[in-house]
């Protein structure tokens, strides 16, 4: 008769929390598709009025590009796949009041039933040889770019979020997502792509997903990024978790034969 010591139950319950659990895609925007691989819409974050793609040609855009759309000196590199999402001066009108004009991408009710230790990640990259603004005059404004997330239509997590330490700077990673780039926080971002991710904290059945440009104002103000991904963990079935421990200590047993 095999006897079950505790060191084998203990070895057991080990697996049972710790063994074969990897991280699985729930969401995979790369822009390849028109409209978006994952279906996105597109609206004013301030009034929710639908926003269309568009671009100039040149320094006054919001659109899905393989980089034809916009000027060459706003090219960006490290695009995987053909196509990104840029814009830059989405206030190209110039009337009216720029911190009522924020562009917006979202998605909604991603799949993340089941799924614990969600996981947001994206590229970035900031075409432009020169800053972004901080304006004062004729009304206080700061370019900002946020990504945020919620679940099952709860409040909003701040996941990454740009905005310049001063007039004319390059965009920072705002770290504690303050909405104020603090001393220390320095990790700027360039005209190659880089990956950004940041936890969403909680669990649920959906989540909405968004980014938003903010008070992007001038021809310095251009952001760009891609592949948009989250990820999770599947939570096992109570049933799973009984069968991998009762495996676990059939083959802690066999070896202490």
């Amino acid at each position: 008769m095999i006897k079950t010591t505790g060191g084998l139950l203990a070895a057991a319950a080990f697996m049972v929390t710790t063994g074969n659990i990897s991280a699985v895609s729930l969401f995979n925007e790369g822009f390849e598709t028109a409209g978006g691989d994952e279906n996105y819409s597109s609206f004013n974050f301030t009034d929710s009025a639908a926003v269309a793609e568009t671009s100039d040609g040149f320094n006054d855009y919001w659109i899905r590009t393989d980089g034809s759309h916009i000027a060459n000196s706003n090219a960006v590199t490290g695009v995987v796949g053909s196509h990104y999402f840029a814009a830059e001066d989405t206030f190209a009108s110039g009337t009216g009041d720029p911190n009522a004009i924020a562009p917006t991408l979202e998605w909604t009710g991603i799949d993340i039933s089941g799924y614990d230790t969600l996981t947001f990640s994206g590229n970035f990259a900031h075409a432009n040889n020169t800053g972004w603004s901080i304006l004062t005059s004729p009304t206080s404004i700061t370019s900002t770019v946020t990504v945020a997330a919620s679940i099952d239509g709860g409040t909003e997590q701040i996941l990454v979020q740009f905005l310049p330490t001063a007039d004319g700077s390059v965009p920072v990673l705002d770290t504690n997502n303050n909405g104020v780039i603090d001393a220390g926080e320095t990790t700027t971002i360039g005209n190659a792509m880089k990956n950004f991710s940041a936890s969403i904290s909680g669990t649920g059945s959906t989540l909405d997903l968004r980014i938003t440009a903010f008070g992007l104002v001038t021809q310095a103000d251009d952001i760009a990024f891609d592949e948009f991904e989250i990820t999770g963990n599947l939570v096992p079935e109570p049933a799973s978790m009984v069968l991998l421990g009762l495996g676990g200590l059939a083959f802690l047993a066999r070896r202490r034969k």
